[in-house]
């Protein structure tokens, strides 16, 4: 009984990692997350599966245990692709440039400036993106350079 007890607090709270894995996926910054958070989980998870192995009850429980580090450790490592999504916006923000939501400088802007109401400004097209919807119909449209 106690193993089961055990097993049902270890999915509850094993149900939450996927959750904070998309969310922290999505999010592309690491400026929500807590390294030290991760990383004390990381070492309770361990511990864990160390207390069963060395107790000699190595059951369906310690399963729950291995499958639990192995989400909380995808969250590391997206820990870390964040961090440095997160210094490639700081870097580009720093140098002047505009920086997309992926941390890459976005160079194909269209520029417009000191154009008068009557003067046409000219935008040079480097090709066509295709964009659908759900519906089914194809909408293109240009892409600035």
């Amino acid at each position: 009984m106690a193993e089961l007890l055990e097993a049902v607090m270890l999915v509850s709270f094993g149900l939450s990692w996927p959750i904070s894995v998309i969310k922290n996926i999505r999010a592309r910054s690491a400026k929500s997350m807590s390294l030290g958070f991760t990383l004390l989980i990381i070492a309770g998870y361990v511990s864990g599966i160390t207390a069963k192995i060395l107790s000699g009850k190595t059951n369906y429980v310690l399963a729950v245990y291995i499958i639990n580090l192995l989400i909380v450790s995808a969250n590391l490592a997206i820990y870390i692709r964040n961090k440095k999504l997160d210094s490639l916006k700081e870097a580009g923000v720093k140098a002047g440039q505009n920086v997309g939501q992926d941390g890459m400088a976005v160079t194909n802007k269209a520029v417009t400036s000191n154009v008068s109401a009557n003067k046409v400004a000219t935008v040079k097209f480097s090709g066509i993106k295709k964009n659908s919807r759900k519906n089914g119909r194809n909408n293109f449209h240009k892409e600035a350079v």
